[in-house]
């Protein structure tokens, strides 16, 4: 008897261990975080950083906090925020002691996960939404304390073209082109449930009920967003 179990013991932890890898969800969203802060970063002493967005930059939302020559405390939400790879670009909005509209100010914050990681801030002069590159900065540098990582997660497909001809394989997380095309005609079923609702069931038919989808307007709706 324990002969043979040992062998059905072997396929369920193999079965086991595989449904635990193939399960592992890529991240989906953008992220910077300093963990065992306060991080000392040249002139700077940073006490919090704890920033996300879509995959695209999208809803940027958390709040930058660092003093700056050991005085001008800062803490402030983002309003934008950009990664590429290991590097990612932040900008605050940081109030000024001037009338309007000159009385607030953007600073752009440049941090890298790196060996060893760094972090500078500048006033740059630029839009709240722009989080391009920055020229080099001079002010900060790298970490001597504290840890900050860097999360750049990848766009999900949206249409069934992104998932052809290969292109799955573009996105972590599926095994086959009908694994993805499967995600893409979930997402897509999701959003046109959401719109639904938002904007009634009759003005939802008169924009997706037609031709063949007549009564079933969610299937026109899925169609017109993901393709044929």
């Amino acid at each position: 008897m324990r002969q043979r179990m040992l062998p059905v013991a072997a396929v369920v932890g193999a079965a086991l261990a595989f449904a635990g890898v193939s399960g592992a969800q890529a991240p989906a969203q953008d992220s910077v975080v300093l963990t065992g802060g306060p991080a000392i970063a040249g002139s700077f002493t940073v006490t919090s950083l704890n920033v996300t967005s879509g995959p695209s930059g999208e809803n940027p939302t958390g709040q930058v906090s660092y003093g700056a020559f050991g005085v001008m405390p800062v803490s402030r939400p983002v309003t934008c925020l950009a990664v590429r790879g290991n590097a990612a670009t932040i900008n605050i909005s940081v109030p000024l002691s001037r009338p309007p509209p000159f009385d607030v100010g953007i600073v752009t914050v440049a941090v890298v996960d790196n060996a060893p990681d760094s972090f500078d801030a500048t006033v740059v002069g630029r839009a709240p939404t722009d989080c391009s590159p920055t020229p080099p900065i001079v002010f900060g540098g790298p970490l001597t304390s504290g840890d900050i990582t860097v999360v750049d997660a990848r766009p999900s497909p949206t249409s069934k073209a992104d998932c052809r001809t290969g292109g799955w394989r573009n996105f972590p997380g599926f095994r086959n082109r009908r694994e993805c095309i499967r995600s893409v005609r979930r997402q897509a079923r999701q959003a046109c449930v959401s719109e639904r609702a938002a904007i009634g069931r009759p003005a939802f038919r008169a924009k997706y009920g037609n031709g063949n989808h007549e009564r079933r307007p969610v299937r026109g709706c899925i169609k017109a967003q993901i393709g044929g």
